[in-house]
């Protein structure tokens, strides 16, 4: 699957969010009859209204013909270049980011990528024999913490197929990024990767086939209660093309937040 037509303009067709929910349940969000029959029933309403609240109308998308996840390093798209991304929060003003892979050896056989989102945040990542690509840990400088996942987070696991989920749960250690031996806080999430499709989607930035994956894990982390679900939307050879990610925090029954930001691919970055 190739992603194609870089550089394209969109339209803003959703600026009544009120009528999302209407076009979904009569047109699933695809304009024509063909793409209908290749929507997926694990991408259900919930997801369509929540992506479609995130990105403002800066993304339209239509399913296609759904298939397994066969490369991926290519989704990963390790060997682009660094990325500007809009990330778009749900209120505020939007925001620009840079993102790039950093490629990290401990010994000449092994090693882990290191996924930097902005200056204060980064992903650990593995390719653990080729066969998928995980999420090891999290780095944020801001807090001053480093996150540990065991076993790992799955992410882009190969061969999984349209509408299949890979289930699993981790333990999650919190420690102090100045102080490695300094437990911060721990506890365990369930987590569940969906395969939701396939789709065609449209950006500022171009036209892309993307394999859409939603990300959930739950549980407790020391005092808190979290809820945290993410959908990626990758183009073989390209990267991620777009993202989504919510977030509950509950603690103590007193303390409750909630977080939903959006992010799409803007520009190549130029040094």
């Amino acid at each position: 699957m190739e992603s194609r037509y870089r550089g394209g303009g969109v339209s803003n067709i959703l600026r009544d969010l009120r009528l999302v929910a209407v076009l979904a349940m009569l047109m699933g969000m695809v304009h024509t009859g063909q793409a209908t029959e290749h929507a997926l029933a694990v991408f259900d309403l919930e997801d369509r209204r929540l992506i479609e609240q995130a990105f403002k109308g800066v993304l339209r998308y239509h399913p296609i013909h759904p298939e397994a996840i066969e490369d991926p390093e290519a989704l990963l798209a390790l060997d682009e270049p660094a990325y500007v991304y809009r990330v778009i929060p749900e209120s505020g003003p939007d925001r620009l980011e840079a993102h790039r892979y950093i490629r990290k050896r401990e010994t000449p056989d092994s090693g882990h990528i290191e996924y930097r989102l902005n200056d204060e945040e980064s992903q650990r990542l593995a390719l653990p024999d080729g066969n998928e690509v995980v999420i090891t840990g999290a780095i944020d400088r801001k807090e001053g913490v480093r996150t540990e996942f065991n076993p790992a987070k799955p992410l882009i696991p190969r061969g999984l197929e349209p509408g299949a989920q890979r289930r699993t749960s981790t333990w999650v250690r919190v420690m102090d990024l100045d102080k490695p031996g300094r437990l911060r806080h721990e506890g365990e999430l369930g987590v569940t990767l969906t395969h939701l499709g396939n789709l065609h989607v449209q950006i500022g930035f171009g036209e892309f086939d993307v394999y859409l994956l939603r990300l959930e894990a739950q549980g407790k982390i020391g005092p808190a209660k979290i809820m945290h679900r993410q959908y990626y939307f990758y183009a073989e050879d390209t990267g991620l093309v777009a993202f989504v990610e919510t977030r509950k925090i509950t603690a103590f029954a007193i303390y409750e937040k909630n977080e939903r930001q959006a992010m799409v691919l803007e520009r190549e970055e130029s040094f």
